[in-house]
């Protein structure tokens, strides 16, 4: 029988073979980085690539500010658009189309700055807001529907410092959509139920100078500091 190897031999084998696994398992780690960092970037690159589509905007002048929403509920995600002395609708046709239709009329804003698209009214139809600093004023656009509606105007208030941002949300228990809008002073248009341009105003703060935005963390604070949260107002 031969003789068994010594205790010495077996562990100088042992501490040799882990020795090589781990350099196996070091190069196939290394091939494995190396392969990432090549072929990773090229993956991303070509799923970040977009094609240009020129949207012709007309007469419209300068884009201040735009909104993707299905105004009129197709399926297919179309373009509102905010310039000096217009709001616009851009149609999607689904295949990368778009017809454009006058939401405002003659005079209804002029410095437009910021637009926001929301059910207003309650009836399932999308409206638009618009908010216009060189006329002051926080407009509406109620919706008739279909599949190409047209816009009946609802000035919410006219001569506010607060004209340079607009946003919407249900605040109250109401459960009707009240206004946010600021700029020099920042107020909140609280929906009444008396027709398209019943709101009542609260200041909530003023000398705020220059809010050129207000998203919905925005909002959200604001509404903390009228007492409003989780659609509910907490009585002064």
């Amino acid at each position: 029988m031969p003789g068994l190897p010594n205790k010495t031999w077996v562990i100088r084998l042992i501490i040799r073979r882990y020795r090589n696994s781990r350099k196996q398992m070091n190069y196939r780690f290394l091939n494995l980085i190396l392969g990432i960092l090549v072929i990773l970037p090229s993956i991303l690159t070509a799923q970040m690539k977009f094609k240009k589509h020129d949207i012709d905007v007309g007469n419209g002048g300068n884009v201040y500010d735009l909104v993707l929403e299905d105004i009129n509920a197709d399926g297919k995600m179309d373009i509102v658009t905010g310039h000096d002395q217009r709001v616009l609708w851009f149609k999607n046709d689904g295949a990368g189309n778009f017809t454009r239709y006058e939401v405002t009329q003659s005079n209804d804003v002029s410095g437009t700055r910021k637009v926001f698209a929301i059910d207003i009214n309650g009836d399932n139809d999308i409206d638009i807001l618009s908010a216009s600093q060189s006329n002051d004023r926080i407009n509406w656009y109620e919706s008739s529907g279909g599949a190409s509606p047209t816009w009946t105007e609802h000035q919410v208030v006219l001569g506010s410092s607060a004209d340079e941002a607009v946003f919407a949300a249900k605040l109250t228990s109401d459960n009707l959509v009240d206004i946010a809008s600021g700029n020099g002073d920042l107020i909140i248009f609280e929906k009444g139920v008396s027709g398209p341009t019943d709101f009542s105003t609260h200041v909530i703060q003023t000398g705020t100078t220059w809010i050129q935005n207000m998203t919905g963390i925005d909002f959200v604070e604001v509404c903390l500091g009228w007492g409003f949260w989780v659609g509910q107002r907490v009585e002064e």
